[in-house]
């Protein structure tokens, strides 16, 4: 079911005639129309980030409903196997997608500070702006 529409541009508004109003129109690097596309997709959008890995950046489960933003690559896929369908915010930035697979994007445990660190800085800090009175 894999079908793609890669690297979406917005090349501008104009009257569409499906929609009936002046609507946003995107192009894949293919020249094709997403307003085309998407009546052919069956199954749910999920939009990457190419520059950035592949990054998950939305989920939607039906292609009709979904508008593009340029610079994503949109897949159709199964809503069935998209993880965390149901809640999209475990899903978005924690998940690449190649066009095939869905692979978790290791996380990095945030730095914790000791308030002898947070002192330690304060102190340079202090230097820092002494030696430039």
């Amino acid at each position: 079911m894999v079908n793609s529409f890669e690297n979406v541009k917005c090349i501008g508004k104009w009257m569409h005639p499906e929609a009936g109003f002046e609507c946003l129109v995107y192009y894949s690097s293919d020249s094709k129309d997403w307003y085309e596309v998407r009546k052919e997709w069956t199954g749910g959008v999920i939009a990457v980030w190419p520059d950035d890995g592949n990054l998950v950046g939305s989920f939607c489960p039906s292609a009709v409903d979904y508008v593009p933003i340029e610079g994503q690559t949109l897949y159709e896929v199964d809503p069935s196997v998209v993880p965390h369908a149901d809640d999209v915010m475990k899903l978005l930035g924690y998940f690449a997608f190649d066009g095939k697979t869905f692979k978790p994007v290791p996380t990095v445990a945030p730095v914790v500070r000791t308030k002898e660190d947070i002192m330690a800085d304060l102190i340079k800090l202090q230097e820092e702006l002494k030696a430039m009175s």
